[in-house]
């Protein structure tokens, strides 16, 4: 009776293990039922990259970015652009440079530090710049209002809306710039052996008076496609003009 008890209990023990990993079994199915297998994508995501307050380490860029004309001028490729501010804040547009002469791909790269920079693109492939360009105003979106940028320096030590006359005493030489009025009006086109002459861009002018719409266009002696130099022309120093724009060119 002894060994048939204990059979007994064994057979008993068995079956109750048997049940236990039924229900273990049940319950494992009625849980991966409930809680069926999520596909993760392991596609690559696109990073939104508009927050402009972290940008790549790939250019060494200035705090804050674009106070500086030259920090731009490291910026070489539209490829480049869309990685440091996303492609949301990078235009692409075909647009008619050189005096309407010739029709190029460029683009325009607005910060919410209000300032806007302008590339145009030596060819197709947008793969290195033909020209960089900056000025004091813009149009609005609804491209028929005029609105400020924020001023922009550069490290030789010339700012936007800095007067000619602060102009040339920074350049410490005479300053010749191209009448105003046409394309290429206000455009400095020698600072004549000045201590601005190696600066790595080009400087525009334009009269204060007009930008602010207060007055008419300057006087009309210093409009059109003609030069004015500052030492042949010193009443121009008394005109209220000013630092207007920065650009750069690689031809």
């Amino acid at each position: 009776m002894k060994y048939l008890s204990a059979f007994s209990i064994c057979i008993l023990l068995l079956a109750s293990c048997d049940d236990t990993t039924k229900e273990q079994s049940d319950s494992k199915d009625t849980n991966e039922e409930k809680n069926p297998e999520i596909e993760t994508d392991t596609s690559e995501q696109v990073v939104d990259q508009g927050d402009l307050s972290e940008h790549s380490t790939d250019i060494q860029l200035k705090d804050p970015f674009g106070t500086y004309f030259e920090d731009w001028m490291m910026i070489q490729s539209y490829d480049q652009l869309v990685k440091e501010f996303g492609a949301g804040n990078v235009t692409l547009d075909s647009t008619w440079e050189y005096e309407g002469t010739e029709l190029k791909i460029s683009s325009k790269v607005f910060l919410d530090t209000g300032r806007l920079v302008r590339y145009v693109w030596s060819d197709d492939s947008k793969s290195q710049f033909e020209m960089i360009e900056t000025n004091l105003t813009r149009y609005d979106d609804t491209q028929e209002k005029v609105v400020w940028n924020v001023p922009m320096k550069t490290l030789a030590g010339v700012s936007m809306k800095m007067s000619l006359k602060e102009l040339e005493q920074l350049n410490e030489a005479p300053i010749t710039f191209a009448g105003f009025g046409w394309d290429n009006g206000g455009v400095i086109t020698s600072f004549n052996n000045g201590k601005l002459a190696d600066a790595p861009f080009s400087i525009t002018l334009a009269p204060m008076d007009y930008l602010d719409n207060q007055h008419p266009l300057i006087d009309d002696k210093y409009v059109g496609d003609v030069l004015f130099s500052t030492d042949e022309n010193p009443e121009v120093l008394e005109e209220n003009i000013v630092v207007y724009g920065f650009y750069v060119t690689k031809q």
